[in-house]
């Protein structure tokens, strides 16, 4: 006998059905993704590998320690001071360029001729402005902040290095050699023993 794709599905439909009752019996025995995470997640703290302190998070398995807990001197540089700074940086590279330049290394010379220069770094003083002061005070992830300070130390190391360009490797390295206005700017920028 000839059989059509419609007949065989309707021939089939009494099996497919009896499958489906077996495939809902296995599927409440048998845990969901998120059940198993949970479940997991479970053991995980009884494994007591996250302590009281910090909570876990669930999907990572990590602790997950407040930025309450970061350390004070961190948050008053990163959430006050800095962004302060950053913010002082864009005005004098925006506003006052001659006057900005009065703070590098005696052998940078302003040129007025470079202003988009000036404002582009002054956009970019602005956004490190910005992710500190807005960003890490948005969160409580120490995962966040932690990203953010290696963005910054990456930043830091290409000022330190602008500086050494410049300066020359003496000049960069001997704090005592430097004038007031070097101290100012290697001590931001991260240069010998800056921050």
């Amino acid at each position: 006998m000839f059989r059509t794709p419609a007949s065989i599905a309707v021939g089939a439909f009494p099996r497919i059905t009896g499958k489906r009752r077996t495939f809902r019996r296995l599927r409440n025995t048998v845990p969901s993704r998120l059940q198993q995470q949970q479940l997991t997640f479970v053991q995980h703290q009884r494994n007591n590998s996250c302590n009281s302190s910090a909570s876990c998070d669930p999907h990572t398995h990590s602790r997950v320690t407040s930025a309450s807990q970061i350390p004070f001197l961190y948050r008053l540089w990163h959430l006050y001071l800095e962004p302060l700074i950053a913010l002082s940086g864009a005005y004098h590279l925006a506003l006052h360029p001659a006057l900005y330049f009065s703070y590098m290394p005696a052998s940078a010379h302003y040129s007025p001729a470079s202003r988009i220069v000036y404002n582009q770094l002054a956009s970019a003083y602005l956004a490190f402005a910005v992710i500190e002061a807005l960003v890490l005070r948005s969160t409580d992830d120490i995962r966040v902040w932690k990203t953010v300070m290696w963005a910054l130390l990456v930043c830091d190391a290409g000022h330190a290095y602008a500086s050494w360009v410049e300066m020359g490797t003496r000049g960069f390295w001997c704090a005592w050699e430097w004038g007031g206005k070097d101290a100012v700017t290697m001590g931001l920028t991260g240069g010998a023993g800056g921050g």
